[in-house]
């Protein structure tokens, strides 16, 4: 019911003026859209992943409606505009993929192409180098192939149940676990250590694991060092996602030095083009992070805090907009436009919250 009213009361005011209005004010911001996953469910798979995908008809349906309203530039255009060194390019948006996924190039740039809106996709280096899949999809998969009565972990300071009555459950208890442990293991070896005491359990009790079918898996696969090479050009760059994914804020600086500074040296020497770009896994930042990513040549930073970018700010920690799913044109544009958001924010601390997520 929340979301209807959220819905119609968008719709009166992109009819009323308001959406137009609000872009115009934020004409010389610049919009950085983030994806991550974009396999088309038309492949033939043995699974379909927990996690949100985006479909290549989806995503041709946002591209039509976002580009009636923006302009697509590249992540290069946009820094320099951001930073000064270009005039700025009047509603201009940009597209970030993280992770690396093969569906990335096969399923999205056809699409993408078709509006002139190239990509810069950043990399797992260590992911990319020894062909493993991120252990997110590791999770997603096997839990769907385990027996239900197998499903109860201590995590941290708590007792985590997975449910299974419903697929709709177990996408929820997903998304949970996900936040869960991320909060309780704060120091990044154990939480991937712990992550892998959970995976290995699952995968040892069902007998399989993502890795037997990641190279020729839709959801999951991820690019390789020829297809990267293969690809890259004017509307296909690539940038950093860390060696790791590790949460770059819970690193001390040795292994900050690591994440950040071998990664864009392997990306490097593998392409043959400056990495100039890194985005931070799970969003997170640290000032030391900041620090060491400018001062290992990178030109710019993403984040996953939620905004839009005005000429000026703090290049290293650019804020992005996740595509959300939705069949509403008012609720799409509202929300990549940030003015879903900040009708949100203005109301909750009014009381009022309908217009919140």
């Amino acid at each position: 019911m929340k979301r209807k009213i959220r819905i119609f009361i968008l719709r009166l005011l992109m009819r009323a003026g308001v959406f137009d209005a609000w872009r115009y004010r934020h004409r010389n911001d610049i919009v950085i859209l983030m994806l991550h996953g974009t396999a088309d469910p038309k492949h033939p798979s043995g699974w379909t992943p927990l996690r949100q995908q985006f479909s290549s008809g989806y995503i041709d349906w946002c591209m039509g409606v976002i580009g009636e309203h923006y302009r697509f530039i590249s992540l290069d255009d946009a820094v320099e505009i951001l930073k000064g060194g270009k005039p700025p390019a009047e509603y201009g948006i940009v597209i970030t993929m993280d992770d690396g996924y093969k569906s990335n190039i096969i399923d999205a740039l056809p699409v993408l192409r078709k509006y002139n809106a190239g990509i810069t996709v950043f990399l797992p280096v260590n992911n990319i180098e020894n062909r493993l899949p991120m252990w997110f999809d590791r999770l997603d998969y096997i839990l769907q192939l385990s027996e239900k009565d197998n499903r109860i972990f201590d995590i941290g300071s708590k007792i985590f149940h997975f449910s299974w009555n419903e697929r709709e459950d177990l996408v929820a208890s997903y998304a949970a676990f996900r936040e869960l442990i991320k909060k309780e293991y704060a120091n990044e070896g154990a939480f991937y250590s712990k992550m892998d005491e959970i995976i290995s359990h699952f995968e040892r009790s069902v007998g399989k694991s993502l890795g037997d079918i990641f190279e020729e898996d839709p959801w999951s696969a991820l690019l390789n060092w020829d297809e990267i090479i293969k690809f890259q050009g004017e509307d296909v760059r690539f940038g950093s996602h860390t060696m790791d994914h590790y949460r770059v804020n819970q690193l001390n600086e040795e292994a900050l030095r690591y994440q950040l500074c071998e990664s864009k040296k392997i990306i490097e020497k593998k392409t043959g083009n400056p990495c100039k770009y890194i985005a931070y896994p799970n969003g997170d930042c640290s000032e030391s992070a900041r620090n060491i990513a400018l001062e290992a040549g990178y030109e710019a930073g993403v984040t996953t805090d939620e905004g839009i970018n005005k000429i000026g700010c703090d290049g290293m920690t650019l804020k992005r907009v996740s595509l959300p799913w939705t069949s509403d044109k008012a609720e799409l544009l509202a929300y990549i436009s940030g003015l879903s958001n900040a009708l949100s924010f203005h109301h909750w601390r009014n009381g009022w919250n309908v217009l919140s997520s």
